[in-house]
């Protein structure tokens, strides 16, 4: 019995919780990776927005592209050529459409069809862009400033190229391209055709 009286009353017992500095330093350490995570969404955010932005930038430059690349090769003959410029394209179609490409002011490309106008693209750079015109020598026809192509100039088109760049939000692009018209590759149109 004496050694049971040697013995003290009271023992460490072991609890079932965490202590305040543990919570603390808990708090602390999920205030720290949640900070460092809305810091990744914000940032991912941001490349997010700006990756939609170029893709439809490239949509919206690719698309014109396509069209005026279409419209220009369904060029019927080559006389429907006269007039056009640097900054323009005449083309009739073997249905009897009448189209018109036009680099207008600073940045838009209109294409005019049969009367009706439509805005292709608002993007464009149009004093790095231009529409020239190559002979079967793969020459280009040179057009003087404020001039247009002659009739005599319009018979000798082979094939026409179509440079435009487009720019947006700092991102640019350029299309580069060579038309071979539909109409125009089979030769020289005879007079019974007609």
């Amino acid at each position: 019995m004496l050694s049971r009286l040697k013995q003290p009353h009271w023992k460490l017992q072991a609890t079932g919780g965490f202590s305040l500095i543990e919570m603390v330093i808990v708090i602390l350490a999920i205030g720290i990776f949640g900070s460092l995570a809305a810091t990744m969404l914000a940032n991912g955010a941001t490349i997010y927005a700006k990756t939609m932005e170029k893709k439809r930038f490239i949509a919206q430059a690719r698309s014109s592209y396509w069209r005026l690349n279409r419209e220009t090769g369904l060029q019927q003959k080559k006389a429907n050529y006269i007039n056009s410029t640097q900054n323009m394209v005449n083309i009739a179609t073997a249905t009897g459409k009448t189209v018109q490409a036009t680099l207008t002011g600073e940045t838009n490309l209109n294409l005019s069809i049969s009367g009706s106008s439509h805005l292709l693209s608002t993007t464009t750079l149009n004093d790095s862009s231009r529409f020239s015109y190559l002979t079967d020598q793969f020459n280009e026809i040179s057009i003087p400033a404020g001039q247009s192509l002659t009739q005599s100039q319009s018979q000798n088109v082979h094939l026409m190229q179509i440079d435009i760049k487009y720019q947006s939000s700092g991102n640019t692009i350029r299309f580069k391209s060579f038309v071979f018209p539909q109409n125009i590759r089979f030769g020289q149109e005879m007079p019974y055709h007609e």
